[in-house]
Formats: structure tokens, C-alpha cells, sequence
């Protein structure tokens, strides 16, 4: 398949591989993008299903606070103040109700019962 004409480059240099098409590696997510992955690979590696909730909900607390702080690159604490990633806020603040209600739930089974 032969990529579209692209107006900045003739069409030979697209079918070459000019720079345009080539990968740029960013720089890496910011360390509430970090610790949020590091949550959701920690869900995966445990089979406790209060475990799995608990770190899944710790995952979206950061994941909140990481689109709330604009999606700060690694160095930084805040991107811009005044850029707030507001899907991101919204869709994890649904996956944190559902993750951690289940954890509530799941907590209140575990109480001991009087026999």
C-alpha cells in the first residue's frame, strides 16, 4: 500500500522513508503515569481477587490525579496548570467506583462471622 502525497515532501522521498515517517521515541510518561502502571501490572500478577481490586483502585487514583496534573513527561510533577485531561478524569473516576466498591464489598465478606 502506497502512503498519501503529503504536501511538505515529494512523493519519491515518502516511498524512500524520509524523517517523516520514520518512529520518534517521547520522552516517558511522569511518575504518577509510572506508579499507576506499575498498579495495574501488580492487579495482573496476583489471583486474590482483594488484592487484584485493591491495586486496580490505587491504579485510578493515580490515573486521576496523573490526567488532573495535565500528563506531566518524566521530571515533572504538573504539566501545564491550566490543561486538564478531563476524559481521562471522568473514565477513571467510573473504573474507580466500580474497582473499589467491589473492594468495599469484598473487605465486608472477609469480617469474621459468629458462629
Amino acid at each position: 500500500m502506497v502512503p498519501p502525497a503529503c504536501p511538505a515532501l515529494p512523493r519519491s522521498s515518502i516511498l524512500r522513508g524520509s524523517l517523516s515517517s520514520r518512529v520518534v521515541i517521547g520522552t516517558p510518561s511522569g511518575l504518577w503515569g509510572q506508579f499507576s502502571s506499575l498498579f495495574y501490572l501488580l492487579a495482573g500478577l496476583y489471583s486474590d481477587l482483594l488484592l487484584v481490586r485493591f491495586y486496580l483502585s490505587l491504579g485510578y487514583v493515580l490515573l486521576i490525579v496523573n490526567g488532573l496534573l495535565g500528563f506531566p513527561l518524566w521530571g515533572d510533577y504538573v504539566s501545564d496548570p491550566q490543561f486538564i485531561a478531563i476524559d481521562t478524569v471522568i473514565w477513571s473516576v467510573v473504573g474507580l467506583y466500580v474497582h473499589f466498591s467491589s473492594f468495599l464489598q469484598l473487605l465486608y465478606d472477609e469480617r469474621s462471622v459468629p458462629l
